[in-house]
């Protein structure tokens, strides 16, 4: 690894010279350039020493200015595309390093604990670069045909010079099926069973071919995908309201159209989609709260309705409270009573503050009640403590929100809708790789083929503990490697997937982090593409662990007229 020379050319900035010849050649399109070189300077670059080069960065194309990393969703039996690129101790990629040679790389699927997912399988993919013989990187991919939540890539790398380490950023690989279903209210209709209901002639409704094989297969059920031709045009005509005239949840055609009745203006995204994609685009641009709705929070669910323990009616009302003997304590949780006028049938919620007459009072009997205690009581003047029992009886108060859902938008009951109130905050609804993130590329992923649907069944799962560690490491830059690891990853069998055949038996691997998996499921797997994977060579050297510092290269902005048009290498 010896330095070398850059030679850095720049031009004028021709926005600041008139050149009246070019104007008349072209007008006003001018280029922003010269074409004469005006200036030129050379750089040297150090070369790096093997001990500056101290980690191993794990992103999807190399780049390690963190805008890069592995994207948080992916799926099962897909190609999760990776760069492990070499870094110093300062965070910069080595790139005067040869290219990282698969037989001394080791990587595995691994999770927040050091468990690894030994199904998951890693193939080098230089491709058309398989020519470069300098770098310092790797390229690969990884299949895993189970399902993993917070996962990451890690990867080892050793050869007789360095010994380094590293970890992608955390994902999670879903079911081919995909994790959120959204299914609108109105979206369950059975259009196969309605058939059938209005076939009362035995030559038809008996005709299992025809009504269901046939017909069924073209309308669809309540199982159906949402955009099957039974579901759709009732869903069209069930929400018609709400989806022409209603702003907050109308679909977007409808609300361009409205804007333009009130000459409103506004930024025009309504491209042309594709029928499944327009379908979520509708959904995906109501407002979130209306998305989800919002719960009932009614508290003064009274009265009972002649009922005993109903958990309907009458939930806010507690037990009856003897008014010759009940004692209040001022301020005492939940601070109200509830107050029930004999004759008119009226609760009414009363505060347990210390009445205005009692004010050195913290507790004080309810005999005591009066027209004074700013209740509001309807009783005759004069009427005061057990006679008050004639007007009104007291109980306590039970807190809690009636919880119903109101503004119904998604049917959280339809057992087809996988998208819950519970688990959809509205930071985990925006986020990068979250939920609108997630049902959006999966549509894209499964119209364009890019993913297909492989059942996962539940053995296959492989559960994640809960993280004990971080497997991002604190950065300390160093220049002389420290860190020993007790073991190294030693892969003793990569098999060759045909697509005739089925595997019979899976790659062992030794993990380095230093817990190992405590269940290990191996279900039969069909494969549907061909892969040869490369072999991996177990490297000689014990590595030697460097922890791969997160610095980030500071870059200043070049001054106009003063950038890099081309660069050229001795």
């Amino acid at each position: 690894m010896s330095s070398y020379n850059v030679n850095i050319f720049a031009s004028f900035d021709q926005s600041s010279l008139i050149d009246p010849q070019a104007q008349l050649m072209v007008g006003s399109n001018v280029s922003t350039y010269l074409n004469t070189v005006a200036s030129n300077q050379t750089a040297t670059i150090s070369g790096h020493q093997y001990s500056d080069i101290t980690g191993l960065s794990i992103t999807s194309n190399g780049i390690t200015d963190g805008n890069f990393n592995i994207f948080p969703v992916k799926y099962a039996g897909t190609n999760i595309n990776f760069v492990a690129q070499l870094v110093d101790y300062q965070g910069f990629n080595v790139k005067d390093y040869n290219l990282l040679n698969p037989s001394n790389c080791s990587f595995v699927l691994s999770g927040l604990n050091g468990q690894i997912f030994t199904r998951a399988t890693c193939y080098s993919n230089f491709g058309t670069l398989s020519s470069l013989t300098q770098g310092g990187f790797y390229k690969g991919f990884i299949t895993s045909p189970v399902t993993a939540n917070n996962v990451s890539i890690y990867g080892v790398y050793s050869d007789g010079n360095i010994s380094v380490q590293g970890w992608s950023s955390i994902f999670s690989i879903y079911d081919s099926n995909g994790p959120y279903d959204v299914r609108k209210v109105n979206e369950d209709f059975d259009q196969t069973a309605a058939y059938k209901s209005i076939a009362t002639q035995p030559v038809l409704y008996d005709k299992t071919q025809l009504m269901t094989n046939y017909l069924g297969q073209i309308v669809g059920n309540a199982n159906s995908d949402p955009n099957t031709l039974g579901i759709e045009v009732y869903e069209k005509i069930s929400n018609y309201v709400s989806n022409i005239n209603d702003p907050d949840y109308c679909n977007i055609d409808s609300l361009k159209s409205l804007l333009d009745m009130v000459n409103s203006s506004y930024q025009n995204f309504n491209y042309i989609y594709p029928p499944s994609l327009k379908r979520l685009a509708d959904i995906l641009s109501v407002k979130h709260k209306n998305l989800f709705g919002q719960n009932n929070q009614y508290q003064g669910n009274f009265d009972p309705k002649g009922s005993v323990n109903s958990t309907v009616y009458g939930t806010n009302l507690g037990s009856l409270l003897d008014i010759g003997t009940a004692v209040l304590t001022a301020g005492a949780y939940p601070g109200f009573i509830v107050a029930h006028e004999i004759f008119s049938g009226e609760y009414t919620l009363v505060s347990t503050s210390t009445p205005t007459n009692l004010s050195q009072s913290l507790v004080y009997p309810l005999s005591n009640v009066d027209s004074t205690w700013g209740w509001n009581l309807v009783i005759p003047n004069g009427v005061s403590g057990l006679q008050v029992a004639n007007y009104y009886a007291f109980f306590n108060y039970v807190p809690g929100v009636e919880g119903s859902l109101l503004q119904k938008f998604i049917d959280f009951n339809n057992p087809n809708n996988t998208l819950l109130q519970s688990n959809s905050s509205y930071s985990d609804y925006i986020k990068t790789g979250g939920i609108m993130e997630n049902i959006l590329q999966y549509n894209l992923f499964t119209n364009l083929n890019l993913v297909t649907t492989i059942p996962v069944s539940a053995e296959n799962f492989i559960p994640t503990p809960t993280p004990t560690q971080s497997l991002t490491p604190t950065p300390t830059p160093t220049l002389t490697p420290t860190q020993t690891p007790t073991q190294s990853v030693t892969p003793t069998n990569t098999p060759t997937i045909s697509q005739t055949s089925t595997p019979t038996q899976t790659p062992t691997l030794t993990p380095t982090p230093t817990l190992t998996p405590t269940q290990t499921v191996t279900p039969t797997l069909t494969p549907t593409q061909t892969l040869t994977p490369t072999q991996s060579v177990t490297p000689t050297n014990t590595p030697t662990v460097s922890i791969s510092p997160s610095f980030t290269p500071t870059l200043s902005q070049v001054p106009k007229g003063q950038g890099v048009l081309f660069v050229s290498y001795n």
